[in-house]
């Protein structure tokens, strides 16, 4: 796919959930909850696993998206659910103006970036190129797509799940915020022009 975007489906099966989240910037990353520890686990499926897609045959599970169209979302809950033997119920697809959206309404995120990142794609708008330099900063919604996105090092998308797992770590810790939860309802109002929901 060309553009990249973000899922996050969340399924419940016998007082349980699993959240799964994005293609759009490399990878399906997912979230699973504990209710009886209280313990949420996030986990990751890379962008090239080979799976069935619904109607389609076996590809890359990326793929769900485009194959959908405007029901790719839907497909893609499917294939992952199929993948996990987990029937998924509900969703949040998120593409790349709805995360920058996203971070921005929570005020940016103080977060350290371990080295310098740099890459640049002909086929990408200019404000979504990464520059990024090593160090412990502020990261404006635009800065933190570019940190989520970057994959050009050794381990590629390995390394870059790990990071973009680490990223919304400190997410959830900045929505913990007292200032944060006191402007939640104003948040979600201004995301919700750019987020697609299965609730």
């Amino acid at each position: 796919m060309g553009r990249e975007r973000a899922i996050e489906h969340i399924a419940a099966r016998r007082g349980r959930e699993i959240g799964r989240g994005s293609r759009a910037f490399g990878y399906d990353h997912g979230r699973f909850d504990d209710p009886v520890s209280k313990t949420v686990h996030l986990f990751s499926i890379l962008r090239d696993t080979y799976v069935e897609i619904p109607g389609h045959g076996k590809n890359r599970i990326n793929t769900a998206l485009a194959f959908g169209g405007k029901e790719g979302p839907e497909l893609a809950s499917q294939a992952v659910g199929d993948l996990l033997g987990i029937p998924i119920q509900y969703y949040v697809f998120v593409e790349f103006e709805s995360f920058i959206q996203l971070i921005d309404a929570i005020g940016g995120v103080d977060f350290y970036v371990e080295k310098d990142m740099k890459y640049t794609d002909t086929a990408d708008k200019s404000h979504y190129q990464i520059d990024l330099k090593e160090g412990m900063q502020h990261l404006d919604g635009n800065k933190a797509l570019q940190y989520v996105r970057f994959r050009k090092d050794a381990l590629s998308d390995y390394a870059r799940t790990e990071r973009q797992r680490e990223f919304l770590k400190a997410v959830v810790k900045k929505m913990q915020n007292v200032t944060t939860l006191v402007n939640l309802p104003q948040i979600l109002n201004q995301i919700a022009p750019y987020v697609q929901t299965k609730f």
